[in-house]
């Protein structure tokens, strides 16, 4: 969302009337998302608590500013018309195994319980000093950062490797370059099926590792980060992780 500091000395009311529609642009975006999935959440998860869904109409208006910041950018977030909205109501809202009480948990994720270690993190910015341009890493920290309510920006630096296949601690390569990739390339679906995998592996994994449990196992239905992690690559391989 744009922010006006107040300083701008030259056409101050050009410029005041501009942060003033933007303003307006973005509450109706709010209002136009919280009104069609809160409709949803009715039809598709009516067991949710009023606990869970204050939690999921603020996740919601989040990724709703995000989107529409990105979308105004023109670098829009989506990959293969799947967006961290979709992702976070397909497999987060109407998953009846992800319970109210760990929605609320996710809400309160610090970015410390997230942060992947300095040393590591040079590593990957090293290796990948466009990390943040890649279209996985930037769904993977819009989702996140809505979800556990923290700065995007300040999560993609503090994350630099969501998204990425691999580990930080090990080995990292871009979605659809893996060594799988290259020997099999008649069974690989598309890199973007290889990427929304990244995109909510790295996500499920990222809150299990922060004290969110069962999130892997609820999501992949495999527990564990590298079960889970094998599994959404066999999913990637045969169908949208997003469905």
């Amino acid at each position: 969302m744009q922010e006006f500091s107040g300083e701008e000395s030259v056409d101050s009311t050009d410029a005041r009337l501009a942060y003033a529609n933007q303003a307006r642009r973005d509450a109706q975006e709010v209002r136009h998302v919280r009104k069609n999935y809160m409709t949803w959440v009715d039809d598709y998860a009516p067991w949710r608590g009023e606990d869970a869904r204050v939690v999921i109409q603020a996740t919601f208006e989040r990724l709703a500013i995000l989107e529409e910041d990105f979308r105004a950018a023109g670098q829009p977030l989506e990959i293969a018309g799947v967006t961290p909205t979709v992702l976070y109501f397909r497999k987060f809202v109407i998953n009846p195994a992800i319970d109210d009480d760990q929605l609320v948990a996710m809400s309160k994720v610090t970015p410390d319980r997230l942060a992947t270690p300095p040393d590591k993190r040079r590593r990957v910015v090293e290796k990948f000093p466009d990390y943040a341009q890649q279209p996985s890493h930037r769904l993977a920290v819009a989702l996140l950062s809505a979800i556990c309510d923290i700065p995007y920006s300040e999560l993609s630096q503090l994350c630099p490797d969501l998204g990425f296949s691999g580990t930080a601690g090990t080995r990292l390569w871009r979605p659809g370059e893996g060594i799988f990739e290259q020997l099999m390339p008649d069974f690989v679906a598309t890199t973007e099926e290889f990427e929304l995998a990244n995109v909510l592996h790295d996500t499920t994994d990222s809150l299990e590792q922060a004290g969110i449990e069962g999130t892997n196992e609820d999501v992949w239905g495999v527990d564990g980060a590298a079960g889970s992690a094998c599994w959404s690559v066999i999913r990637a391989l045969f169908e949208n992780p997003a469905e």
